[in-house]
């Protein structure tokens, strides 16, 4: 215990405790509770959040920040490279973690400007064989929830194409299919696609079928179930004769 009124000779000291001393005192300190901290209600906490978001709205003139500081604004300043610009693997899996949970809780929604901005940054840019590798990489192996696809097509539907649209992507698939191989593998893709189940039209049904009438009706349209030489895409488990057949709209 130190003296009243007696200078410490720490005082205004920094990097005088070795690492190997920092994690003693912080191992010594896990678990104990200290009797003169000050605890909060949750309405407290509250308040005092408020309170500080409003004295930062207002940008109070008490508070001046050290020159050290004075380049963290809200606007990130011209010139100053961050320092993980280019770098990977620099957040660990909880700090990411945090940064998701706070994103979320703060309903994180780009605005139509920012949409904007980002799309005319990239818009006509030719990215890199390097680039492609990575993205590639990234989404191998990557399958879209139920949701998401309902989403996509939703988004896509009753969207008309502009001419200079069809005859990119004509040229495109026009130059993909000079490489017979693509050619093969694209061909391979197409007849297995024509014989998977669920199809997009059936999944639809099933979500409907789930939400007004739950576990009452069960798909068997992959030739599970056959009745009288036909294959019925849903038949109701729950005791009734009923059968139902989709017939796709593509």
């Amino acid at each position: 215990m130190g003296i009243k009124g007696q200078k410490s000779w720490n005082k205004g000291k920094t990097g005088c405790y070795s690492q190997e001393s920092l994690k003693r005192m912080s191992d010594a300190q896990k678990g104990k509770k200290h009797p003169n901290r000050r605890s909060y209600s949750p309405e407290s906490l509250e308040h005092i959040r408020q309170a500080a978001h409003k004295r930062k709205g207002t940008h109070n003139k008490q508070y001046v920040k050290s020159p050290k500081y004075k380049h963290n604004d809200t606007v990130f300043p011209k010139g100053i490279i961050p320092w993980n610009k280019g770098k990977n693997g620099v957040y660990s899996e909880g700090t990411r973690k945090r940064i998701s949970e706070t994103l979320k809780a703060k309903k994180y929604c780009p605005t139509d400007e920012m949409r904007a901005k980002a799309l005319s940054v990239n818009l006509g840019r030719i990215k890199s064989e390097e680039e492609k590798a990575k993205l590639s990489k990234a989404l191998m192996g990557h399958i879209n929830s139920k949701q998401t696809r309902l989403k996509m097509s939703i988004s896509h539907t009753g969207v008309p194409l502009s001419n200079n649209q069809r005859q990119t992507m004509s040229i495109t698939w026009k130059n993909k299919y000079q490489d017979m191989e693509f050619k093969n593998n694209r061909i391979r893709q197409i007849m297995r696609g024509c014989t998977a189940r669920p199809t997009i039209p059936e999944l639809r049904l099933d979500d409907i079928l789930q939400k007004h009438f739950p576990n009452s009706y069960k798909y068997t349209g992959n030739r599970e179930f056959v009745i009288g030489g036909k294959n019925p895409d849903f038949v109701n488990i729950n005791g009734q004769k009923k059968l139902i057949e989709m017939y796709g709209d593509y």
